[in-house]
C-alpha cells in the first residue's frame, strides 16, 4: 500500500539561521516526487525531519494511505547522505546482518543487490568499494524492509553516466514493482524531468513551486538579457 505525504507550515532553524521557512507540499500516492534545489537550499534538512532525525520547529506533516486512511506507513525506507555499513563485510553480508538487526525479511537480499547493479557474489569488503558502489548499496538498504514510502537524498551521487541511467530506470519502476511512493532529491532538473511525476523546487528554505512536473515544463519560458536590446 503506497502512502501519500502532506506537509503544512514546516519550519526549521539552527539558532538564528532559518533553514526551512513555512514549507507546504503534497506528495500523491505512487508519485515520484523530485525535491530540487542547489546545495544548501534545505533538501537534506527537510528529509531528515520527515524521517525523524531532526524534528521540525514548527508545522506538521502526515502520511495517509492511497484510499484516504490517516496514519503513518509501517515502514519508511531512506537514504540520506552517506549509507552506513560495516566496512569489513561484503554488501551481501551487510544486508543480511542488518536485516536480522532490524527484524525484517532477509530472503530478498540477493535480489535487491542485483536490482541496484551490485554482484551478490562479490566478497570484497565494503571499505574497498567505490563511492558509486556504496550509493547503490544504500538504495538496496533503503529497500530492504519493503517500504511503503521511500526517501532518497541525491541517490545518483558518485555514479558514472551509465550508473545514473540505471538508477533512473530503477526509480521509475519502483512505484509499480514495489507499491511505493518516492521522494528523491537532486540539484539538476534535467536529471529528474524524465523520471519524476511531480516536483518541488526549494530555494533558500522556501518552496517556490510544488506540483506536476508536466505543468512546470509547460510554463517554461526563456529570458534573454542584452546590453543592446535593439
Amino acid at each position: 500500500m503506497a502512502y501519500q505525504l502532506n506537509v503544512t507550515g514546516v519550519s526549521k532553524s539552527f539558532g538564528a539561521h532559518r533553514v526551512l521557512k513555512n514549507i507546504d507540499m503534497a506528495v500523491p500516492p505512487h508519485a515520484i516526487y523530485a525535491l530540487l534545489g542547489v546545495n544548501g537550499s534545505g533538501k537534506s534538512t527537510l528529509m531528515k525531519g520527515l524521517v525523524g532525525i531532526q524534528p521540525f520547529n514548527n508545522g506538521a506533516f502526515a502520511f495517509s494511505s492511497h484510499d484516504g486512511l490517516p496514519g503513518k506507513p509501517t515502514n519508511i525506507g531512506s537514504l540520506i547522505e552517506s549509507p552506513k555499513f560495516y566496512p569489513s563485510l561484503s554488501a551481501l553480508e551487510n544486508l543480511c546482518y542488518l536485516a536480522r538487526l532490524f527484524g525484517v525479511d532477509a530472503s530478498n537480499t540477493r535480489d535487491l543487490l542485483d536490482t541496484v547493479g551490485l554482484d551478490p557474489s562479490l566478497t570484497r569488503p565494503m571499505k574497498n568499494y567505490s563511492l558509486g558502489m556504496k550509493q547503490r548499496f544504500g538504495i538496496a538498504l533503503a529497500l530492504l524492509g519493503k517500504p511503503e514510502f521511500l526517501i532518497l537524498d541525491e541517490p545518483t551521487n558518485g555514479l558514472d553516466p551509465n550508473g545514473v541511467v540505471e538508477i533512473r530506470k530503477l526509480i521509475q519502476q519502483l512505484p509499480t514493482t514495489r507499491d511505493v511512493t518516492i521522494m528523491v532529491s537532486s540539484h539538476i532538473l534535467s536529471e529528474m524531468q524524465n523520471v519524476a511525476t511531480h516536483v518541488g523546487i526549494l530555494d533558500q528554505g522556501t518552496i517556490r513551486y510544488s506540483g506536476r512536473i508536466a505543468d512546470l515544463l509547460a510554463d517554461e519560458k526563456t529570458l534573454l538579457e542584452s546590453p543592446a536590446p535593439e
